[in-house]
């Protein structure tokens, strides 16, 4: 059994954490966010997806995108593959107790799986065997595989409250602009 900590993050190669988090801005602006960095108000019923948080982690020659909330990282991934300029990334998630799982992304879907996921972010299943027109991961400086992606990443992915408390993780909130806190 995997006893480590629920994790998630997108992986970014070959691109700067400045370039990345403006890529990040486009994604969330463009799929009905603007920029909320403050917390939601104390005891306020959150809906899925209403707030996005979004820490800025570098490791292992990668920058890292670690989501406040696990299940929405390969939905983001599909967001920042569709940004201009962005091209190939992948996305990583472990849960506690379970294997972990990667996603190659590119055109803002998911091309390749490794590991175990019902693919709720596209209309299909996510083909397990890499196909011939997907490069391979190690070729666009990414990870092979979901293990070797928590391991590049090392101790420097924790969970979202765990880098939130550092002062050296640089992070941003998203409020949806639909959201009745946006008035």
């Amino acid at each position: 059994m995997h006893d480590e900590p629920t994790v998630a993050a997108v992986l970014v190669a070959g691109q700067d954490a400045s370039a990345t988090a403006t890529a990040l801005a486009r994604a969330m602006e463009a799929n009905g966010y603007a920029r909320h960095d403050a917390p939601l108000p104390a005891g306020y019923p959150a809906a899925r997806g209403e707030w996005l948080g979004v820490a800025l982690v570098m490791e292992g020659g990668l920058t890292a995108l670690v989501p406040s909330h696990v299940d929405e990282v390969f939905r983001l991934a599909c967001w920042l593959s569709a940004q201009p300029g962005v091209g190939w990334l992948a996305a990583v998630r472990r849960y506690r107790g379970l294997a972990p799982t990667m996603k190659l992304f590119c055109g803002g879907v998911p091309r390749w799986r490794d590991g175990q996921d019902p693919d709720h972010e596209v209309d299909w299943p996510v083909p397990t065997a890499r196909p011939v027109d997907v490069p391979e991961p190690a070729s666009l400086g990414l990870p092979e595989t979901a293990s070797a992606a928590l391991q590049r990443l090392g101790p420097a992915l924790a969970p979202w409250r765990t880098l939130t408390s550092r002062d050296d993780a640089p992070r941003t909130g998203w409020l949806q602009r639909r959201s009745p806190l946006a008035r």
